[in-house]
């Protein structure tokens, strides 16, 4: 299964409100954040992280405690910590097409999401059909209700978004759900 890559990133990990192990142990203070950390917060080899039992949700320095994370109540300004980024289940969702091309190319693919800044595999990445006439099944993981688009590209064929999901496109985007998304064949001409 794939995760989306998460374009948005607070103290090096994804808005999804990470969680930080450490020990006492681990609060040696570095120089590039040194002074900088919020509150619940301390500087690890020049990067701020958050305390145990503390998550960063909230899109600025400051660490919250994970009990407020999904609580119904808004805790960060921002109300950040009851984001649906963060307190929705991720929903693994197959995707499948063939291509039909047959044009000697492999087609690269991608899938965006329209509701939050992610792409699967990822903005820089893409799968790739195992050659003509072969089904690519991917499955991956996003939140129930978001809308996901098909981009891809072979040698002189786009299709969907296009691949890097800038393209106006018709039956190319589909709601995540638990239901096998069948894109089927993917033609040139």
């Amino acid at each position: 299964m794939r995760s989306p890559l998460r374009l948005g990133f607070i103290f090096g990990c994804a808005l999804f409100g990470c969680v930080f192990e450490a020990t006492d142990d681990d609060y040696g203070l570095a120089s590039g954040c040194e002074g900088l950390c919020g509150p619940n917060a301390y500087c690890d080899y020049e990067t701020c992280v958050c305390a145990p039992s503390f998550v960063s949700a909230c899109g600025t320095d400051e660490c919250i405690p994970e009990e407020f994370l999904c609580d119904g109540v808004a805790d960060c300004g921002n109300a950040g910590d009851e984001n649906p980024v963060n307190c929705s289940a991720d929903i693994e969702q197959t995707w499948l097409l063939i291509d039909a091309c047959g044009d000697g190319a492999d087609i690269e693919w991608r899938l965006w999401s329209q509701t939050q800044d992610w792409a699967w595999p990822g903005p820089d990445e893409a799968f790739v059909t195992p050659g003509d006439g072969f089904n690519a099944v991917e499955t991956i993981a996003c939140l129930e209700g978001d809308l996901v688009c098909l981009g891809a590209r072979s040698a002189a064929f786009e299709w969907g978004v296009g691949l890097e999901g800038t393209l106006p496109c018709e039956n190319c985007c589909y709601i995540c759900g638990f239901e096998t998304v069948d894109f089927g064949a993917l033609e040139c001409g």
